[in-house]
């Protein structure tokens, strides 16, 4: 059994856009956070907890506390909300379909791993129309960093199939999250 794991935004709905513009505006008004550097692939980790954590690192010294990370996920959600209200999130074009199929088949196993924080990431796959609670999956909440969440997906998977391993591990995604390390 093969392993294909997903990325959420840009990868199976078209919600990057909304998400970075409802991010970086609850950042302003939660913790008056401006100019904000918008490049995520710049940030040690890119995922929410990450940024985040970067954020309150340079401007604050510290790490958020739960309660300011539980505030800022509800008033991120909130914006989100409010952002599809109107027009919700679409599907990248075949996504449903491609991995639909790939869930039918007894050669595949499916998994999320997504840089956001569950709750969005949720929200933003049912404002799309795909419904992939069923399918294993980690996010922010579980790690900082992108492999780390993949990890987590991959155990994750691993426990619903009832498997160690897999032959293969196939992960799809519009970004580079991973940073080489350069000597000075």
């Amino acid at each position: 059994m093969k392993l294909v794991m997903f990325d959420i935004d840009g990868t199976i709905t078209q919600s990057a856009e909304t998400d970075e513009r409802c991010f970086v505006q609850a950042l302003r008004e939660v913790f008056g956070f401006d100019s904000i550097n918008t490049d995520w692939a710049s940030y040690p980790h890119c995922s929410d907890s990450g940024i985040l954590e970067e954020l309150f690192q340079q401007r604050l010294r510290r790490s958020p506390l739960a309660t300011e990370i539980s505030t800022f996920q509800s008033h991120f959600l909130s914006l989100l909300a409010a952002a599809t209200a109107a027009r919700p999130f679409t599907p990248i074009a075949g996504a449903r379909e491609f991995i639909c199929s790939l869930i039918s088949s007894s050669e595949f196993a499916v998994s999320l791993a997504s840089g956001a924080w569950e709750c969005s990431a949720r929200f933003k796959l049912l404002s799309a129309g795909l419904d992939f609670h069923h399918i294993p999956a980690a996010f922010s909440d579980s790690a900082h960093a992108r492999e780390d969440i993949m990890r987590v997906s991959f155990t994750s998977a691993a426990q619903f199939h009832s498997r160690d391993s897999f032959d293969s591990v196939t992960y799809i995604g519009d970004g580079v999250w991973t940073r080489e390390q350069r000597e000075p």
